[in-house]
């Protein structure tokens, strides 16, 4: 996709994704924007360029890694979820620069859910702001940050950028490495 060009897959279930780019070369400036889309894994994936769009229910599954690589932002948009199951991990690793807010919810009402699967970070970090993040059955959480300042952190210290976090009753969660909680929760 050449630089300043939007492509946008609607309804579709792309199933045997591996390497990068959805096999579609995203240019630096380009944009992915994926709408009620499933996302099978059969190896590892990178998203090495270009913006991500996430609108609707966006599901990622197989035993494998969607490796966030691409100094761009992800949006995730009012009442999306981004989710990820079947033992499918979430890595965070921007590879141009340090900027630990490339995720961004861009509402209360917007989402990451992961179900059976993992969310990590490089030794970057991630902050994940606004928006809910949600738990169930076997998840593992952490990052290869040493410090809070380089850790997985959820919520900023600012109220207005609290995420909601939701833990499902069937969730087991196993945190391996740092995680700040930094949600302000209105002083309480």
């Amino acid at each position: 996709i050449d630089n300043h060009v939007t492509l946008t897959l609607r309804n579709v279930i792309l199933e045997g994704l591996h390497s990068s780019d959805v096999g579609i070369g995203l240019a630096e400036d380009s944009t992915l924007a994926l709408q009620d889309t499933e996302l099978v894994l059969d190896n590892n994936y990178t998203l090495s360029q270009g913006n991500l769009f996430i609108h609707g229910d966006v599901k990622v599954s197989g035993n494998h890694y969607f490796s966030y690589l691409t100094d761009k932002h992800c949006h995730i948009t009012d009442d999306a979820t981004f989710g990820f199951q079947k033992a499918s991990t979430f890595f965070y690793n921007p590879q141009a620069t340090i900027s630990q807010d490339l995720i961004v919810m861009d509402s209360w009402s917007a989402a990451m859910s992961f179900d059976n699967a993992n969310l990590g970070s490089s030794d970057v970090g991630l902050v994940l702001t606004k928006g809910k993040l949600i738990f169930d059955n076997a998840v593992t959480i952490g990052g290869e940050g040493t410090s809070v300042s380089n850790a997985l952190t959820f919520g900023n210290g600012n109220a207005e950028d609290d995420l909601t976090i939701i833990i499902m009753p069937a969730a087991v969660i196993e945190v391996d490495g740092v995680v700040n909680y930094m949600n302000d929760d209105g002083g309480a």
